[in-house]
């Protein structure tokens, strides 16, 4: 059996912060509050300039 503070999961996004991204950002939230460590890789930067409050929550 896995103990959660070991495992991190990794988000491999086309891009990352992006105002759509609103599943995912709920799914890496939950995903910090269980203790699991976050790590995000955008392929591309961001190309929008407004984002949705929800993101800044994000630690990661």
């Amino acid at each position: 059996m896995f103990s959660t503070k070991s495992m991190r999961v990794g988000y491999v996004l086309k891009r990352y912060p992006r105002y759509s991204e609103t599943c995912v950002v709920n799914e890496i939230l939950a995903h910090e509050a269980a203790g699991l460590e976050i790590e995000i890789f955008a392929l591309r930067p961001p190309a929008e300039t407004h984002f949705q409050n929800i993101i800044s929550q994000v630690s990661s």
